[in-house]
């Protein structure tokens, strides 16, 4: 795989800049021999205004379904989203997925093996959330299975506050949750999860063990994939700009879409 020089390294820093079109050559190994691990917002739907207007597009449907065929079915999403919202988005594909950044994974044979929780202690920071949110308009909670993100999108200018009251409910409840910070969201999760576990046993389980890995994502909860998957030697796409430990970068959803579709089929 070659990288557009213009770019530098894509591993981040004060001198990697995006290219509007990065040389990005296709690996030549053909989909049969890669193991295909993919974000959802932001990677293969366009950022939304909010979480439920997001969308994948019908063509990338249409692409994931050869895709899943072509690899024998090692495609896995992987999206700190909750695992029915991910099969919304992909409806009517069911694919294997790591929701939740890891805490919620469902193999191809659709077993799901979810980490336990303090359930209690996620309602004490859900509810001191929802409080702060109140007073916060233009943020939005969302409370999800197993963590609760606090978005603010749509009042930026509200960062620091929003994570200054992430802060305070994880001192009073969360000391068995961690802090992610993400694109205008941050969010409590389950500790000792992430994107990079959940992707490393996947590729501990057949259809995906034995392939080179490739983790295409384009926020900061995709460093840990990015890192674990840099570490298999495999292929690690960063979607559009900011620093990243991936290897190479493209700038939209639509440039991975068109990139996976000229993947060789064998």
């Amino acid at each position: 795989m070659t990288v557009d020089p213009k770019l530098g390294p894509a591993a981040g820093g004060p001198g990697a800049t995006v290219s509007a079109q990065p040389d990005m050559t296709p690996p030549r190994h053909p989909l049969t021999k890669l193991a295909l691990f993919l974000d959802l917002d932001g990677t293969l739907a366009p950022i939304a205004n909010t979480p439920n207007q997001a969308c994948v597009p019908s063509t990338t449907l249409v692409l994931l379904r050869h895709l899943h065929n072509a690899c024998n079915g090692a495609v896995a999403i992987i999206s700190g989203r909750d695992a029915p919202d991910i099969d919304r988005m992909l409806s009517p594909l069911t694919l294997p997925c790591a929701a939740l950044h890891g805490a919620h994974v469902r193999n191809t044979q659709g077993q799901v093996k979810r980490v336990a929780i303090d359930h209690d202690a996620l309602t004490g920071i859900a509810s001191a959330l929802a409080r702060d949110a109140a007073s916060m308009p233009g943020t939005l909670l969302e409370r999800k299975a197993l963590s609760v993100a606090f978005h603010y999108r749509n009042a930026p200018h509200l960062a620091a506050q929003v994570q200054a009251s992430v802060l305070r409910a994880l001192a009073h409840h969360g000391h068995s949750f961690d802090l992610q910070k993400g694109k205008m969201v941050v969010e409590i999760k389950p500790r000792g999860v992430s994107k990079g576990t959940a992707v490393s046993a996947f590729m501990s389980t057949p259809p995906f063990s034995g392939r080179m890995a490739l983790m295409a994502g384009d926020d900061l909860t995709d460093e840990s994939a990015f890192a674990a998957v840099n570490a298999m030697d495999g292929i690690t796409i960063k979607i559009g700009g900011g620093p990243t430990q991936a290897r190479s970068r493209l700038p939209n959803p639509e440039a991975l879409r068109a990139w996976l579709a000229s993947l060789p089929s064998a």
